[in-house]
């Protein structure tokens, strides 16, 4: 009930008003004001200048403009307007507005407005009418020919900074214009440059494709190098042209005492297993002269390698490097010394295999064959059949005897085999004693010996039967 009886009283009891912003937008509407806004055609706008009558239009801009940059009360002269209620005279009066919360000077300016009242009058008021002589105090009365003069010299200040932008932009265009010039030179010397880059790129590409394929190659070549060493199992070292590590396998760490951070050092500095004095000399020899050098060197476990020092260079001006390997021969060496025993005994020995094939005879069996006329030992050599040849055809009972004898001491029926045998010649009468043994320690495989017995032989004496244990 308050609120409609206040709302009867600003509209019964205060004149017309509009509330406006700083901007001059049209905020609020109090009382009968709406009988001075007209909407005008076309676009919508909230600027009350636009929206009140042309004959109120102009005063009106002119009292808001003052009342906001000056901050006082302002009255306009009567105007004449004629609206939907007839012709009347209407009196314009902005005060300024200020909002009632203390706020900064910045914040106070921004929410700023004016409150435009329509004060309207039936007949002329004569104190506003010069002609009589009655004159309105200046303290509340516009000025518009002095506020046009102000806008004029403010126009005419406006025109004049206008002009020196306008010289000063064109002075700065003609700049802006030789810049661009240079620019564009600039960019086509750097569109030249680009095509010359994008040749060179080309070039580039073209070698970085070449290199790149040489890497895939070298790449397949250190694979296969890293695979072919790990598959061989030798220990083999790397040396550079100072006799520094440069590579090695994982066996040659047995030998020398190194580990994989031990790359580029000095091979000198590493203690190894080798009885080899000579080895660092012989080493520094190689690298000199680039001669092969090979020897067969004991450790001191006993076992035996085969080094090799095999120098090489990647041209004929790089400097040579080794590359030093460490083959175990102990087998070897160990086949050697059971040649040297077997070849030392003056039987015929023959080793023969699990299906009987002969793997390794001495010299006294060699000598007998090829007296025999086996001279090339293809019948009772190594690789050869001893029980093929003992099943032959044309073998008699005493070798299929033997055949039968053998074949019980590979299968492990028998232990040994023994039995004696005449082997005559056309110029002499020969007896032999045949023995057959197992390999001992589980190897698969016999040794047959033939003794010649005929010195212990005589002729009365009978032949005996073979024996097997």
């Amino acid at each position: 009930l308050q609120q409609d009886a206040l709302t009867l009283l600003l509209t019964e009891h205060t004149p017309p008003a509009l509330l406006i912003g700083r901007d001059r937008s049209l905020v609020h509407v109090f009382g009968a004001a709406r009988r001075y806004l007209q909407i005008p055609t076309g676009d919508i706008s909230l600027d009350v200048v636009s929206l009140l009558p042309q004959e109120l239009a102009a005063s009106a801009a002119a009292m808001i403009h003052a009342a906001l940059k000056e901050g006082a009360v302002r009255r306009s002269h009567p105007v004449p307007l004629t609206t939907a209620e007839g012709a009347e005279r209407v009196r314009l009066h902005v005060r300024p507005v200020l909002p009632s919360t203390p706020q900064r000077d910045e914040h106070a300016a921004t929410d700023a407005g004016v409150l435009l009242l329509f004060e309207r009058e039936a007949v002329p008021d004569p104190a506003l009418q010069d002609a009589e002589g009655h004159v309105v105090p200046a303290a509340t009365m516009v000025d518009l020919h002095a506020h046009i003069e102000t806008l004029e010299r403010e126009l005419a200040s406006t025109r004049a900074n206008l002009q020196t932008t306008i010289e000063e932009l064109e002075t700065a265009n003609e700049e802006l214009q030789a810049t661009n010039e240079e620019l564009i030179a600039a960019n086509e010397e750097l569109q030249s440059t680009n095509e010359e880059l994008q040749s060179v790129n080309e070039e580039l590409m073209t070698v970085n494709a070449e290199y790149q394929e040489k890497v895939d190659v070298l790449n397949r070549v250190n694979a296969d190098l890293e695979n072919v060493a790990r598959a061989t199992g030798i220990p083999t070292l790397f040396i550079d042209e100072e006799l520094r590590l440069s590579r090695f396998t994982a066996e040659a760490t047995h030998l020398f005492k190194i580990k994989p951070s031990d790359v580029g050092r000095s091979i000198e500095d590493f203690a190894n297993l080798l009885d080899y004095p000579e080895f660092f000399s012989e080493l520094r020899r190689t690298l000199g002269d680039g001669a092969l050098i090979q020897r067969e060197v004991a450790d001191r476990e006993g076992r035996w390698h085969l080094v090799r020092i095999q120098p090489y260079a990647q041209s004929q001006q790089a400097a040579r490097r080794a590359v030093v390997s460490f083959i175990d021969v102990t087998r070897l060496k160990d086949a050697q010394r059971l040649q040297a025993v077997l070849d030392a005994l003056p039987e015929h020995v023959a080793v023969l295999d699990a299906d009987g094939r002969i793997t390794m005879v001495n010299q006294a069996w060699r000598s007998f064959a090829q007296a025999n006329g086996d001279h090339g030992l293809a019948r009772t050599g190594p690789g050869a059949s001893y029980l093929g040849v003992c099943a032959s055809s044309d073998a008699d009972a005493d070798a299929r005897r033997a055949h039968d004898g053998i074949t019980d001491v590979l299968a492990g029926r028998a232990e040994r085999f023994t039995m004696r045998y005449p082997c005559h010649s056309p110029t002499e009468e020969r007896w032999f004693l045949m023995h057959a043994a197992r390999l001992p320690g589980g190897s698969q495989g016999a040794v047959v010996s033939h003794v010649n017995i005929t010195p212990f032989m005589r002729p009365e004496t009978p032949a005996r039967e073979p024996t097997m244990s």
